[in-house]
């Protein structure tokens, strides 16, 4: 039986990669073959190699996607109530559950991810996901996030929190991945979290928005901790969507 590798190309066509390949080796190592010649062969068989390894990516993905898990919501952030009372705490997937449901499963299909950090515009922390296939295609995903300054943190405690912040948003985002816990029902009175009040405040700032105008015409409340999480997405498309219009 032939090991040569055979790949999805066009909806039930299969090429032969590894057979082509041999084909312009075969040719590029031809004494007659001039010297343009050989390098348009060599370009051909680069291109060749950049879309297998596209298209094996894609083809691992859809391996990937159906076996991801919700995410059990193990983190806790206590929030202070009115008057000095306590406020309802807040749950949230740690980066570390994420991490730990989800890469045994990319890794049986060749995927891996890693993280860099860079200055964004306006001084922002960009963090940067990219996740690599065996193949070797890969892509990327970035966000840019303020220093998270809340609760009396250092500067070196600011970034770390940010760049933890990003990592969490990335992955989830990249991979489309839900928590276990959050709750849809339309009549739900519970309040947004920590990470969508950061999210909603990054967007603030990205699209130069007035707050005060904002919660009292799209969000209907005085602060953003007070937005329910019912009408959390209703903000965010407002926000993306006065984000499209100026660029």
């Amino acid at each position: 039986m032939s090991n040569e590798k055979l790949v999805p190309h066009e909806p039930g066509e299969i090429v032969q990669t590894s057979s082509v390949l041999q084909v312009l080796a075969r040719v590029a190592t031809d004494p007659n073959v001039n010297v343009e010649k050989l390098e348009r062969i060599l370009a051909m068989q680069e291109r060749l190699l950049v879309e297998q390894a596209r298209r094996s990516f894609f083809a691992s993905m859809g391996l990937v996607t159906p076996n991801l898990p919700e995410i059990t919501q193990r983190g806790v952030v206590a929030f202070d109530g009115k008057d000095g009372k306590k406020g309802q705490d807040r749950k949230f997937a740690r980066l570390e559950d994420i991490d730990r449901a989800i890469r045994p499963i990319i890794a049986a299909e060749g995927f891996s991810q890693s993280f860099n950090t860079a200055v964004g515009d306006g001084g922002k922390i960009r963090v940067i996901l990219r996740v690599s296939h065996r193949d070797g295609h890969f892509e990327t995903l970035q966000i840019d996030l303020p220093h998270d300054s809340s609760g009396s943190k250092n500067g070196a405690q600011a970034v770390a929190s940010t760049v933890a912040y990003g990592r969490r948003i990335l992955t989830k985002m990249y991979w489309n991945l839900m928590e276990a816990g959050e709750d849809t029902d339309g009549n739900d009175p519970t309040t947004i979290d920590e990470e969508q009040v950061r999210e909603l405040n990054t967007l603030l700032a990205d699209t130069k928005s007035d707050v005060s105008k904002f919660l009292k015409l799209v969000a209907g409340v005085g602060k953003l901790e007070e937005i329910l999480r019912k009408d959390y997405q209703r903000c965010i498309d407002n926000l993306e969507a006065k984000k499209n219009l100026a660029k």
